[in-house]
């Protein structure tokens, strides 16, 4: 039973974590603001292109490493991945802004599957015991056409299915083995 237990909360966890992700951003208020955020259009189709622009301000006195990304709300039913980013300015991971400096972004992403969405620039920052996250003031995007689908996305299912079969596995183990003691 146990082993059931474990493996359904991961399953459960899984799932809930791709609700979770679209606003979770920490309060980081003086270190980080995204400023002048525009988006190339609001109303797109699948397969279309959408660029978010704007500047990245450094408020604090130390140097700031910052990885941009996109975060976008939506009904819980349109899980999985909506987006994929195809090209970022500054290019690579980490972006580092010298103190009280500003930095031109851009962020180009490419809509998967048809929705209403309330979109934001997410800037993460920190290192593993100290992070955070910013939000630029965000746009509502209406994206319309039939959904494109990701490898990845296709996996997901695979991989619930197998975590159930394990804990069918384990269970069935753990009876016999109980059984057997008993007799």
């Amino acid at each position: 039973m146990p082993f059931t237990l474990i493996f359904l909360g991961i399953g459960v966890l899984v799932v809930t974590s791709q609700f979770a992700w679209a606003h979770q951003a920490s309060p980081a208020k003086g270190a980080l603001e995204v400023r002048q955020e525009e988006f190339s259009d609001n109303t797109i189709k699948t397969g279309d292109l959408q660029v978010i622009r704007g500047e990245i301000h450094n408020l604090t006195t130390e140097p700031i490493k910052v990885s941009l990304s996109i975060s976008a709300e939506t009904s819980p039913t349109n899980i999985g991945y909506r987006w994929v980013v195809v090209n970022q300015e500054p290019a690579g991971d980490e972006i580092l802004i010298s103190p009280s400096d500003k930095v031109q972004y851009a962020l180009t992403s490419k809509w998967l599957k048809p929705g209403t969405y309330h979109v934001h620039t997410t800037l993460k920052f920190g290192d593993f015991l100290n992070t955070g996250s910013v939000l630029g003031r965000g746009q509502t995007t209406v994206v319309s056409g039939d959904p494109i689908y990701q490898n990845a996305e296709l996996e997901l299912p695979a991989v619930l299915c197998l975590v159930v079969a394990g804990g069918i596995v384990a269970v069935i183990v753990s009876r016999r083995r109980n059984r057997d003691r008993k007799t």
